[in-house]
């Protein structure tokens, strides 16, 4: 049997690709876009909806509920004692790679400004856990300071 595992999460439905799906004996489809993708596209063949994820009854937290609201408490109390940061409402968002060209990490920075002037800087910060100036990578310090 021949087995397509797949994904496309973009409209309008790849009409052009509906010979490739008939091609083979399934299709399972990564994301629910892609399925009903295929199920429009290639109504006939057949198909199956797997997650491109981790089970959530194996893969959870690795500490106890108490453990989890002391890391709320210490989140509350940074956020309370930082005068730039002080909203306990303030989205954190973490981005732990390595600062490489190909991770695009200074794209990523520039996006994110531009996504602050949008929604409001007090609305959420980034934490980047990288060599601000790896070798490898871009110069994070000076495109900062170039937005």
């Amino acid at each position: 049997p021949m087995i397509y595992y797949h994904v496309w999460d973009n409209f309008p439905y790849p009409h052009f690709n509906g010979k490739y799906y008939n091609s083979n004996d399934k299709v399972v489809c990564i994301s629910k876009v892609t399925k009903e993708i295929l199920d429009n596209v290639a109504p006939d063949i057949d198909s199956a909806y797997l997650p491109h994820a981790v089970h959530s009854d194996i893969f959870r937290p690795a500490v106890s509920e108490e453990e989890i609201q002391q890391v709320n408490t210490l989140r509350e109390q940074i956020l309370q004692h930082n005068t730039d940061n002080n909203n306990p409402n303030k989205k954190i968002f973490f981005w732990n790679n390595r600062n490489a060209r190909r991770k695009q990490s200074g794209t990523l920075v520039w996006w994110f400004k531009e996504w602050l002037d949008k929604v409001g800087h007090d609305k959420a910060m980034l934490i980047m856990h990288t060599d601000a100036k790896d070798p490898h990578g871009q110069d994070l310090p000076h495109i900062i300071k170039q937005l």
